[in-house]
């Protein structure tokens, strides 16, 4: 069985044409499927099409969740697989409403065999020069942090085990939280569709935002990485006031006078990387709370039609 769960926000003119485009590529399944659309506390008419709409193959079954407020879309994810996990499915495809993961590519996920992931990459871009440059230096940034290659978004298919990893753990950066993951993966390429209501309801701020969540998934390896460069700065600093007090007592030769203000800078250095490491010690234990928060049911079933 397959549990396919896709969080929306103000989706009131499209997610209808979605769930039509859905059930085009489920009716050829021939084993029933659970489609769990978590509205994410939507102010427009999201809520009042899905209750309209009705698949017209008899094992595919309609969820609608509702959450009480806008929680965000990682959230909305993490609250549809809590659902989900309730559901007597073995493998789940978690994707966006808005048009821009293709429903074809579920039939090409599924003959994947027994990878624990499959994930879905985008063979091309549509945005601008300015999205693409900065989405790269992101990668760039990620890749010498975690090093690790971020080649992919929410699209993909797992099975209940990494289901059960994902919600045990919790995650504020779904894909990042994957990449965390020790599985086995499969990678298939897809061509991006435009939007079904055209333009993009996440803005450049938000997208910034969003890439700094994966970085905090990783939030181990940037404190090993402020940890080890706080040690390499200390041992600098220490090896140059050994070098100073030399000349001073033994040499005989004269201090530049510059060298207090270098020995000033690397201190101050090593204190900032010991901060850092601290406060994110400190980010790491409110993130683990907050995960432990969300692992609570905070939905509202609506909307469930039978197989």
């Amino acid at each position: 069985m397959l549990s396919l769960i896709t969080p929306c926000f103000n989706e009131g003119p499209s997610i209808q044409a979605f769930l039509s485009q859905l059930e085009a590529v489920l009716k050829e399944l021939k084993f029933p499927c659970y489609v769990v659309v978590v509205d994410d506390g939507s102010s427009d008419d999201t809520l009042e099409q899905l209750k309209a709409f009705h698949f017209q193959s008899d094992h595919i079954e309609l969820k609608v969740l509702k959450l009480p407020y806008n929680m965000g879309h990682q959230a909305a994810i993490q609250q549809g697989m809590l659902y989900a996990q309730k559901l007597p499915a073995d493998r789940f495809v978690i994707m966006d409403c808005d048009g821009e993961d293709d429903p074809k590519m579920i039939s090409e996920m599924l003959t994947q065999g027994d990878e624990d992931i499959v994930h879905i990459t985008r063979a091309k871009r549509s945005e601008g020069i300015s999205f693409q440059l900065s989405y790269w230096i992101y990668r760039l940034i990620f890749w010498l942090v975690t090093k690790r290659n971020m080649n992919f978004g929410h699209y993909c298919l797992i099975n209940r085990r990494m289901l059960e990893a994902l919600l045990h753990r919790s995650f504020i950066h779904f894909p990042a939280a994957l990449l965390k993951l020790d599985a086995r993966r499969a990678f298939l390429k897809a061509d991006r569709p435009p939007r079904l209501d055209g333009k993009s309801k996440m803005g450049y701020s938000g997208l910034v935002a969003h890439a700094f969540r994966s970085l905090v998934e990783f939030a181990d390896e940037l404190l090993k990485l402020f940890l080890r460069l706080f040690i390499l700065i200390m041992l600098f600093f220490f090896t140059y006031i050994g070098y100073i007090l030399y000349h001073k007592f033994f040499s005989g030769q004269a201090i530049l006078g510059w060298a207090s203000t270098l020995s000033i800078g690397l201190l101050n250095m090593a204190l900032i990387s010991l901060g850092f490491f601290v406060m994110g010690l400190l980010l790491l234990n409110m993130q683990a709370k907050r995960g432990q928060s969300l692992q609570s049911e905070c939905f509202e079933e609506v909307l469930s039609s039978k197989i």
